[in-house]
């Protein structure tokens, strides 16, 4: 409506009297040169109503408002003009509703006050003038109002539409993290089948040397009870029950690590837990629960972390990321390989950790390499590949300690494929960081 505004005003210019711009409740809006002179004169401030200007009773302006609303007419009517001398004009009043807005209180009035001597023929010129801006702001109205409901209705498409892919993003996200976890619970499960073939070689080897020994405890006793006992078989059962004491205790040992080993991992992967610990023995447990793996795949790892790193942070996220970005290698880097290594290497840089899991395998193709860490992309489709295990490592390693993951360049000196990772000695902690 700016521009019927700007048009209401060079009207009242054109007004040989006094010229105004009125609301429906007696609020001036806009004045012309003769209006705002008078008004100056009679020291009435801009936001003062302007039945102040009129020395009539309050009512008749606001008489004279209401009949031009009801009518869509000009109204004609009379009202006593202050001056600044003392002494009332009374002008020709003629008022028009030229936009009936939202009712008789917001409605916009042209109303002049014309002396009684001006012309009539410029007074009816004037009149024709103000019925044609009231038919173009009508007609202006209507086409906004027209535009401003196909604008509500195209909100509210749009709004319906905003709400369906809302939904939809919620039950992919929903979809996604299931998939992650049943993840995450099959690496478990693998884990805990990776434990139970290490466990059966000491616990069998066990087994074996009690049945031994109850074997010759038995024949001992029957040679107790017969009085045939010499002192040569005492000998031998002793040295025999040394020997086997021995070798149970050796794969009793060997169970009782690999159960800790697992006890931890298990503990740290279901709990993301924080502690200390010292980086090269989470690797060492870590690779002890991927030993059958790595044994099936015939494939040779080599540790390069000395003992002393310390870490704050969460050893079963690393921990995980770690086996994931081994998974991944037996899975994809030795297709056509007889020789198959996988290094890991850690060393300090600047108060951060910088580690290394690298293989001498096939390498990733410049096609695969920017998106190995979005999650289901996977080079082995319908092959068991979920395209997961880089996409939570990656996650992992950002999300949770704080660092990041990068797969290296190409390096034409060595083959495979060399993923560097990034963590902070004292990894971040959320509530810390939410604050």
């Amino acid at each position: 409506m700016a521009a019927a505004l700007s048009h209401v005003r060079a009207l009242l210019e054109l007004c040989p009297g006094h010229a105004a711009l009125v609301r429906g409740d007696g609020a001036l809006l806009a004045g012309n040169r003769s209006l705002n002179a008078l008004l100056e004169r009679l020291a009435i401030g801009p936001d003062a109503p302007l039945t102040e200007a009129f020395a009539s009773a309050p009512d008749a302006l606001a008489d004279i408002l209401r009949r031009a609303f009801g009518s869509g007419r000009p109204v004609i009517g009379a009202l006593m003009v202050r001056s600044a001398t003392g002494a009332a004009e009374r002008p020709r009043v003629q008022a028009l509703c030229i936009d009936r807005r939202e009712g008789p209180a917001t409605a916009w009035h042209v109303l002049w006050l014309t002396p009684s001597n001006a012309g009539a023929q410029r007074f009816q010129d004037l009149n024709a003038t103000v019925v044609q801006l009231r038919n173009e702001i009508v007609r202006r109205r209507a086409v906004e109002e027209t535009l401003e409901r196909r604008v509500l209705e195209r909100t509210q498409e749009i709004e319906a539409v905003n709400g369906e892919l809302h939904a939809a993003l919620e039950k992919l996200q929903s979809a996604q993290s299931e998939i992650v976890q049943s993840a995450k619970m099959a690496a478990l499960g693998a884990l805990v089948a990776g434990v139970a073939h290490e466990l059966n070689t000491p616990i069998g080897n066990g087994v074996t040397m009690a049945s031994v020994l109850q074997v010759r405890t038995d024949d001992l006793h029957a040679a107790v009870e017969a009085g045939s006992l010499r002192r040569s078989e005492l000998e031998s059962y002793a040295e025999d029950m040394r020997s086997g004491a021995d070798i149970l205790l050796r794969n009793l040992s060997r169970a009782a690590e690999l159960i800790a080993s697992f006890k931890q991992v298990a503990t740290d992967r279901t709990s993301a837990s924080r502690r200390v610990f010292d980086l090269r023995e989470m690797i060492d447990d870590q690779l002890v629960m991927l030993q059958p793996l790595l044994q099936s795949a015939a494939i040779a790892m080599e540790v390069q972390v000395e003992k002393g790193v310390i870490l704050d942070s969460y050893p079963g996220a690393l921990g995980q990321v770690i086996a994931n970005l081994i998974v991944n290698a037996t899975q994809h880097a030795f297709e056509g390989r007889d020789q198959r290594a996988i290094a890991i290497s850690a060393r300090e840089v600047q108060g951060a950790i910088e580690m290394q899991v690298s293989d001498n395998g096939i390498g990733i193709l410049e096609l695969d390499r920017p998106r190995i860490f979005d999650p289901f992309y996977t080079t082995k489709v319908g092959k068991g590949g979920t395209g997961l295990g880089l996409n939570i490592a990656y996650n992992l390693a950002t999300n949770v300690l704080g660092g990041r993951i990068t797969l290296a360049a190409k390096d034409a000196s060595r083959a495979g494929a060399t993923f560097q990772i990034i963590l902070a000695k004292h990894a971040p902690r959320p509530d810390l960081e939410s604050t």
